[in-house]
């Protein structure tokens, strides 16, 4: 879509607040145990598909897992048999096929 200039000032001042979050590990943006929170700035707008292509382009990705979340998604509650899950997709019967989870928000539910 076409967004005004005022929407892209906007949208790049709630970028650098949530970048100084991130940094200061402000809840929810503290990684637990060994994780990482990285914000990756894109040059132009490209649409959640494209950004996410572009981040694994860009990123050094290197752990098993990687969670995509919007920025304006939270989880409200602990997520229930995560490490099963987890184990399911190690899993050699069910690689091939078990490659993604999503988390619905509240406003699909």
């Amino acid at each position: 879509g076409i967004e005004s200039s005022e929407a892209a000032c906007n949208y790049r001042l709630y970028l650098n607040h949530l970048q100084e979050k991130i940094y200061e590990k402000v809840p929810p943006f503290n990684p637990s145990a060994k994780g990482s929170i990285r914000l990756l700035r894109l040059p132009h707008r490209h649409g959640s598909a494209k950004a996410i292509a572009t981040a694994f382009d860009q990123l050094n990705i290197s752990t098993p897992y990687v969670m995509i979340a919007q920025h304006d998604n939270f989880f409200i509650r602990d997520v229930q048999y995560l490490q099963q899950i987890l184990n399911f997709m190690d899993d050699d019967d069910s690689k091939s096929w078990l490659q993604c989870v999503h988390f619905p928000s509240t406003a699909t539910l």
